[in-house]
């Protein structure tokens, strides 16, 4: 009877051919017809070293059978609460991000939409006590002539806005 042994050490020589076979033959085939050909030529050494490990495959199965029920176990039961947190980590996050908002312009470069800092100040003119000083301090914060905030504060509205942009 021959050594199981040496066939073990002549399948996994011929394991490793088979990759650096599937390897080479995938880069100059393709992939469906590397697989097919690698499948071929496996099945082919297989079939030479079946019939002398005929009697030790009844054990085989019983112990491979064994071991993947074991091992099904252990992810299934023993470490299943982990996979499961890890697995929502994976799916929870949430990420936020921010576009850079971009400018419109023309063919000749010329901006129609601009980025600018811009903020509303608005004031009631029926709370305003004293008019003359509110248009005052305005027009030097905003840059808006004194006469003109002082005009818009004398109407009678419930508020009144000033549009107010950074250069």
């Amino acid at each position: 009877m021959v050594n199981p042994l040496f066939f073990a050490l002549v399948s996994y020589f011929f394991w490793a051919i088979g990759d650096i076979f599937g390897t080479v033959a995938t880069r100059k085939l393709g992939g469906f017809s590397t697989t097919v050909y690698s499948l071929a030529l496996r099945l082919i050494i297989f079939s030479l070293y079946l019939p002398f490990a005929i009697s030790y495959f009844k054990y085989l199965t019983i112990d491979l059978f064994l071991i993947i029920v074991a091992r099904l176990f252990y992810w299934q039961v023993v470490k299943a609460s982990e996979l499961s947190d890890l697995g929502v980590s994976q799916y929870g996050a949430a990420i936020s991000l921010l576009p850079a908002r971009g400018e419109i312009k023309t063919s000749d470069k010329f901006p129609i939409a601009a980025n600018k800092n811009s903020y509303l100040v608005f004031a009631n003119p029926k709370e305003v006590k004293d008019k003359k000083a509110t248009s005052q301090a305005l027009s030097e914060i905003l840059k808006i002539e004194s006469a003109s905030i002082s005009a818009n504060l004398s109407k009678d509205l419930l508020e009144i806005f000033f549009d107010y942009y950074i250069k």
